[in-house]
Parts: C-alpha cells; sequence; structure tokens
C-alpha cells in the first residue's frame, strides 16, 4: 500500500491562468504563474503545468531555471484556483488578492 501525506494547501497569489491543448493526442494542461512567499519571507516568482491527473503538477522557478519545487506542494491550491478560473468566477476574490486574472 502507497501512503501518501497530506500536503498544507499554500497561499499563492498574483495569478495568470490559461489553459494549453497538449498536441492532438496530448493531455491538456492549465498553466499558472504565480507568486508565493516562503516562511523566510522570500517571495518566489513559479509557473506550474497542471495536467488532469492527481499527482501530475510541476513547478518551476521563473528566476532560476535549474531550481524546481515539488508539485504536490502547491496541487491543492492550483486546482482550487483552476476550478474556480474553469468556472469563470474572479480568482482575485478567492485568493484575496487586489490582481484578477483573464
Amino acid at each position: 500500500m502507497i501512503r501518501t501525506r497530506r500536503m498544507k494547501k499554500q497561499k499563492i497569489g498574483n495569478l495568470a491562468i490559461a489553459y494549453h491543448r497538449n498536441g492532438v493526442a496530448g493531455a491538456g494542461y492549465h498553466q499558472v504563474g504565480f507568486s508565493w512567499t516562503d516562511h523566510e519571507a522570500t517571495t518566489w516568482w513559479l509557473l506550474a503545468m497542471v495536467f488532469p491527473a492527481a499527482n501530475h503538477v510541476v513547478v518551476l522557478n521563473l528566476d532560476d531555471a535549474d531550481q524546481q519545487w515539488r508539485g504536490d506542494n502547491f496541487e491543492v491550491a492550483l486546482r482550487e484556483v483552476i476550478a474556480r478560473w474553469d468556472k469563470d468566477a474572479t480568482v482575485a476574490e478567492f485568493i484575496g488578492s487586489e490582481r484578477s486574472t483573464a
């Protein structure tokens, strides 16, 4: 049996969201640009690719291409924001940010 640990939901902000097809036969995915502030008060600008299947999230640092982040740390927050975006809700209202996405 594989056990998974439930990750604490991360607070993310300054969102930019888009949906992309992945060729003719590939799985489509959402691309989410966002900021995240760590426990040391450092703000990171990150880019996520969120695929439909659970546990298929890639998070990259926009300032350092060699630095990757664990997608599962952000998956819950990203999927919640995407679900709201897919329903045409105001993402800024959902995350408490003054900026919205188009």
